[in-house]
């Protein structure tokens, strides 16, 4: 069976085939390795038009063997098994195979395969290759199904390569890809930091948003000042100023913290929060003295003093309690519209300090009225879960508020709530998967659900609606727009907790 006399092995192998002899036939295929180019062709084409389970069982075997030969010699031979075969299995094999080869050309044509496995054999395999010409297709590929475009960013999350197209992906119209490369750009972690920096110089604002959440995940330094630059230019979407300030909240500002001061005159309460927030997490000594005097004005300091008490905001209520021009709007607010939850929280904390006659000042008299109706409410940020806390109490509605998708949806198994509220952009499960799970416990006629997003995105607008949203409020909401959207969904049903 030299391989200068190749039709005594040809012969041979057929007659072994036709005798399904399977010692002698692992011998020929151990052999396989030893034939020319041209004749390694022959062998196999015998195996692949054979179509015998036998037969196919060896083309495996052979295509394994394939592997270990060099690229140069092994890819025609893989070519030519994928042009003629068509069992799933040997053409899902053959595909990876092809794709340790480096030869591009050839996978191409089976990302649009009408067959999903081989589609993500094919995204796999480009993938892995890592060359521009195998990654550019998987970039073209993209936006015709969500299953295919995440399967295409975890190949290429996994090989290492495309990490501009994972960033570019945050400008994706849907929640579930978008969420997926957000997901994978974090984990690189500082690998992303300069592409996700690049971004803050673009003026979309969704994208500056998912940006901005991308960076507060990964914590680095290196992300203060441009996001400070940023914000010196007065984007004029408050989601945008609101992200930025959240994002400064979970990275050590060390030098950088008196900056955030600015963000208390902000016009929007919810960038308000957030940047009272942020302060809270990195105060000090500079950040009190600049305080202190945006206190001096009485309008200012009643919107300032809100902002740190609805975010809980410990430290700076201690070193502020000094400070008539803060405390006397703390109290009124801490007695009256305050939800009691944050009230007691105050309380508790001005007895530790030893300060029990103003702990005294602080406690509601008043007997809380029964609530108009029970909502659910889940949103990744719990500056947002503390606006929803606050706001839906004074709108006299029970809440109950959840950080993970996960345990909503469970909640809603024990206990069907009067709606249900979702934020679209969700690590994990997005909003709109988790409407689509709350559909199969509820229809629209037992419970109402209203997505709030930052994303004015008519392509998520549409899948939200499909998926059984009943409507979509954008953020930042007020109380009086909030107030219209549940009055809106929820006119004419009877109050009452009913269970499932």
């Amino acid at each position: 069976m030299s391989t200068t006399s190749p039709d005594p092995f040809l012969e041979e192998l057929k007659r072994t085939l036709a005798n399904e002899d399977e010692i002698k036939a692992q011998v020929l295929i151990s052999c396989l390795g030893e034939l020319d180019g041209k004749n390694l062709l022959r062998a196999l084409k015998e195996l692949s038009e054979c179509r015998t389970p036998f037969s196919l069982g060896l083309l495996e075997q052979a295509i394994d063997l394939l592997e270990e030969k060099e690229p140069l010699e092994s890819a025609p031979a893989l070519v030519q098994i994928l042009a003629g075969e068509t069992e799933p299995n040997l053409l899902r094999k053959t595909i990876r195979s092809l794709g340790r080869t480096g030869l591009a050309g050839p996978l191409k044509e089976y990302l649009y395969s009408g067959r999903e496995e081989l589609v993500k054999a094919a995204i796999e395999a480009l993938a892995n290759i890592g060359s521009p010409e195998a990654i550019e297709p998987l970039f073209l590929r993209l936006g015709s199904s969500i299953d295919i475009d995440i399967a295409i960013l975890d190949a290429l999350a996994a090989s290492g390569k495309g990490t501009e197209h994972l960033n570019q992906t945050l400008r994706s119209h849907h929640a579930a890809v978008r969420g997926r490369a957000k997901s994978h750009l974090i984990k690189l972690g500082p690998a992303a930091l300069p592409l996700l920096l690049q971004n803050l110089f673009d003026p979309a604002p969704d994208f500056l948003i998912h940006t901005l959440n991308a960076l507060g995940e990964i914590g680095d330094q290196s992300a203060v000042k441009p996001i400070r630059k940023l914000l010196q230019k007065e984007p004029g979407d408050p989601n945008v100023r609101f992200a930025a300030y959240e994002t400064l909240g979970m990275i050590p500002l060390a030098h950088e913290a008196y900056a955030l001061a600015e963000g208390l005159s902000d016009p929007v309460p919810h960038v308000r929060l957030a940047a009272a927030r942020a302060i809270e997490k990195n105060f000090g000594k500079v950040l009190a003295l600049g305080i202190e005097n945006l206190l001096e004005d009485p309008e200012e300091a009643e919107k300032i003093t809100l902002a740190f008490l609805d975010s809980q905001c410990d430290r700076v209520f201690e070193s502020l309690l000094s400070h008539e021009s803060f405390r006397k709007p703390a109290f009124s607010y801490l007695r009256g519209e305050a939800h009691p939850d944050v009230a007691a929280h105050f309380a508790r904390l001005l007895r530790e300090k030893g300060f029990s006659n103003w702990a005294e000042e602080t406690e509601r008299n008043d007997v809380l009225p029964s609530p108009r109706f029970s909502i659910l409410a889940v949103d990744d940020s719990r500056m947002i879960l503390n606006i929803y806390k606050t706001t839906l109490f004074q709108l006299g509605h029970r809440a109950e508020l959840f950080e993970f998708p996960e345990r909503a949806l469970e909640r809603l198994k024990e206990e069907k709530p009067d709606l249900l509220i979702t934020d679209l952009n969700m690590p994990g499960l997005n909003g709109i998967e988790v409407t689509r799970l709350a559909r199969s416990m509820y229809d629209k006629a037992r419970l109402p659900i209203l997505m709030v997003t930052t994303q004015n995105d008519l392509e998520d607008r549409s899948e939200a609606h499909a998926a059984g949203v009943d409507a979509i409020l954008l953020k930042p909401f007020t109380k009086e727009s909030l107030k219209e959207m549940i009055d809106g969904l929820l006119e004419g049903r009877t109050h009452g907790r009913r269970t499932s």
